[in-house]
């Protein structure tokens, strides 16, 4: 990044969007809550994970869900060809699992349960969250009881099966945070960039996209703000790098078959091995978010200058087209 200063602007919009400590704790507590109760009463839940934004500190303010990966039991979850059930027939009877630990709850009212593609909502108060409208996405997951916490979970856009590990996830998040704080903010810029300009990297992407420009500063002698992975980030989407596979060093870099047969967009999971995040972006959605990352960068530094000019209209006119 040119410019050294950072623009105050910048820290003002994310002490607005950033979720407040009493609702992250709240969250967490209902995740805890939802899955206390379902480990008492069901034997099909072996083991719980909360995950997703609150987990990693990471949550907005308009956040409306916290995640949480339940491992089932494959016992009674296999063909009789000994494979796993499709996701969409896991979610089913993961909602008659709920819908049984759940039954007081709601027959009085207290607890609705919705149904989705590759997750159930719990929302209610549970009598442990005043803030009603944050509901409990429970995720199944398969687990072979690995002490890596790798597990099996459904993939957003495809009724399937995906590795990753929700654990490792947030330990590897909190490592790099213990060395650049500014990296979970960092991500919620990204966040709101990802949303104003209507692009379809999902949050873990953007998560990793982000651990991938904390170490590439990481080390520099002036300080690493939210500002300045933020910019990283956005010359990373930019580069060839970004079809040639990005990937957080010390971890699990493309394998040589995808060199030799590359998606469009490549950045990979960080805690299992060829997990490419963005394997469903097109060529089309690569080069928008090239180009809105362009205009992103564009935009950011005339806020800058007009911040350095005295010109707040302006300075938060450019910042408003990059995040809203």
């Amino acid at each position: 990044m040119a410019d050294t200063v950072p623009n105050p602007l910048i820290a003002v919009r994310l002490l607005d969007v950033s979720a407040t400590r009493a609702l992250t704790d709240a969250a967490r507590r209902r995740a805890d809550r939802v899955a206390s109760l379902l480990l008492e009463q069901s034997p099909m839940c072996r083991a719980a994970q909360v995950g997703g934004s609150f987990a990693k500190d990471t949550a907005r303010q308009n956040t409306h869900s916290v995640d949480l990966f339940v491992a089932m039991s494959q016992r009674g979850l296999l063909t009789r060809r000994g494979r796993s059930y499709k996701p969409s027939t896991v979610v089913r009877q993961l909602y008659e699992v709920l819908s049984d630990a759940f039954e007081g709850h709601i027959q009085r009212g207290t607890v609705r349960l919705r149904r989705r593609t590759r997750s159930v909502h719990v929302v209610g108060p549970l009598r442990i969250l005043s803030a009603d409208d944050v509901a409990v996405r429970v995720v199944p997951a398969l687990w072979d009881g690995n002490q890596d916490g790798v597990m099996q979970v459904p993939v957003h856009d495809a009724n399937r099966w995906a590795l990753t590990s929700p654990r490792r996830q947030v330990e590897l998040l909190e490592s790099y945070r213990s060395k650049v704080p500014a990296v979970c903010d960092a991500i919620r810029l990204a966040h709101m960039w990802n949303t104003r300009q209507k692009l379809a990297f999902r949050p873990f992407a953007l998560e990793t996209l982000a651990l991938v420009a904390s170490h590439e500063l990481h080390g520099r002698t002036d300080p690493i703000d939210a500002e300045a992975i933020f910019d990283r980030m956005l010359r990373l989407v930019t580069s060839v790098r970004l079809e040639r596979g990005l990937y957080v060093p010390n971890t699990f870099p493309p394998s040589e078959a995808y060199g030799e047969r590359p998606d469009p967009v490549g950045i990979f999971d960080p805690t299992v091995r060829d997990n490419n995040l963005t394997h469903y972006l097109t060529t089309r959605d690569r080069e928008k978010a090239r180009e809105a990352a362009k205009a992103a960068l564009s935009d950011l530094g005339a806020s800058r200058r007009a911040v350095e000019g005295r010109d707040v209209v302006a300075a938060r006119r450019h910042l408003a087209l990059v995040l809203g």
